[in-house]
């Protein structure tokens, strides 16, 4: 998602601020490029539900 947003802030500059685009891609290839095409492992674990179930407003389910 994060690649689909930078491309289209790329295209705005690219048309609107012709001037400011080599800035822009210096900056990204010395502070964004890194972060961006790193890949982030994420770990997680469900531990089910906990207790009787609630529906959104708070009220118990039967």
């Amino acid at each position: 998602m994060a690649q689909v947003a930078l491309h289209a802030y790329r295209l705005v500059v690219r048309k609107y601020l012709p001037d400011d685009f080599p800035a822009l891609q210096q900056k990204y290839l010395a502070d964004w490029q890194k972060p961006f095409r790193s890949n982030v492992k994420v770990q997680y674990e469900y531990q089910g539900q906990q207790g009787p179930s609630q529906s959104l407003d708070g009220t118990p389910n039967d």
